[in-house]
């Protein structure tokens, strides 16, 4: 048998990437050492315990973001940053750590020191299998993670690990929405003698973690945050709710003279316009997500099954008459509207 050949039944000798793929020999120094992703035990296969101290996976990740926003418009240190399904946190002292979404509401949080150095098999005891390299902090490939935490059925857990509360310098303020308020109020430089100033800025970010929760933050209610919002990079704070799936998805409401000009070309474009029904007498009144427009009946008279349109925000046109009743049309109108969006 050649050296190149592999016995049946042994595994061949490879080294993985984080990736998962073999890297090529050209690319490998054989005087260098190979960090292989973390396997993580079956739940079965180890001792589990609840990470207690941390807060609930949805008012962590928006209290994360928000301080990610500030630090995007003010370019500030330390890095706390967000790109979609996942936040990191660097600070100057070198600590850190990574907080990754996976799908069905399950998440990973890890980070560690610069020189810390834990058990690696013993962080990840009783960990499900999709608590792996991919979804960890870097520091994992140098060996130096220090801890890590998945949620899943709505708790925290973890193998081995610290206590999250000893964990702080590695994560950014993250635990209460007093703690956010307090720390952008820093970041802002807002006087603590100027209470009117305080006052305003932590009724600004309750509001903003309200609007998280329901995942409809919109660019004014980020820019609410700052004094003067056009020094601030407000763009790239309102970016950052963006990418975190926290912002609005709602498209900007039609104006009154668009959700007609939709109708006047609907109709003039199938030669729809009648003596009785001229585009010139089109009217529109505001419905739940967008616009009814009609050319109202003639006075003192009722018009069963006379044209009425209906005009999404998002440009949709529909076509109904008034036969149906608004009320009762609109509850459809907006339920289609927000299928379209993907929202509930």
């Amino acid at each position: 048998m050649s050296e190149s050949e592999t016995p049946p039944g042994a595994e061949p000798d490879v080294a993985f990437s984080l990736t998962g793929k073999a890297p090529a020999e050209s690319d490998a120094d054989p005087g260098e050492r190979r960090v292989a992703p973390p396997v993580a035990e079956s739940a079965s296969g180890g001792r589990r315990r609840v990470a207690d101290g941390l807060p609930p996976l949805r008012p962590l990740w928006a209290r994360w973001v928000t301080v990610a926003g500030v630090c995007a418009a003010l370019d500030s240190r330390p890095e706390v940053a967000v790109v979609p399904s996942k936040a990191t946190f660097d600070s100057d002292g070198g600590s850190g750590s990574t907080l990754s979404l996976l799908p069905g509401g399950r998440a990973v949080l890890s980070g560690g020191w610069a020189g810390s150095h834990a058990e690696v098999g013993a962080l990840y005891t009783g960990a499900p299998s999709w608590v792996a390299g991919a979804v960890l902090n870097p520091r994992v490939e140098s060996g130096s993670l220090a801890f890590c935490y998945w949620w899943e059925n709505g708790t925290w857990r973890m193998g081995e690990s610290p206590h999250p509360p000893e964990v702080s310098d590695a994560l950014p303020p993250i635990w209460t929405d007093r703690g956010v308020i307090d720390h952008v109020r820093g970041l802002l430089q807002v006087d603590a003698a100027d209470e009117e100033r305080a006052e305003q800025l932590g009724d600004a970010i309750e509001t903003l973690f309200g609007a998280a929760d329901l995942s409809v933050v919109t660019r004014d209610l980020v820019a609410a945050i700052f004094d003067d919002p056009v020094a601030a990079d407000v763009d790239s704070a309102y970016l950052q709710f963006d990418m975190a799936g926290l912002a609005s998805v709602l498209p900007t409401p039609l104006s009154e003279s668009e959700a007609i000009a939709v109708v006047r070309d609907y109709i003039l474009d199938r030669d729809l316009e009648t003596p009785g029904y001229p585009v010139s007498g089109l009217v529109a009144s505001r419905v739940s997500v967008g616009w009814m427009v009609y050319v109202p009946a003639p006075a003192g008279q009722v018009m069963l099954g006379r044209a009425i349109f209906y005009v999404a925000d998002d440009g949709e046109l529909e076509r109904s008459s008034s036969s149906t009743p608004p009320s009762a049309y609109s509850i459809g109108f907006e339920e289609r509207f927000r299928q379209r969006l993907g929202i509930s």
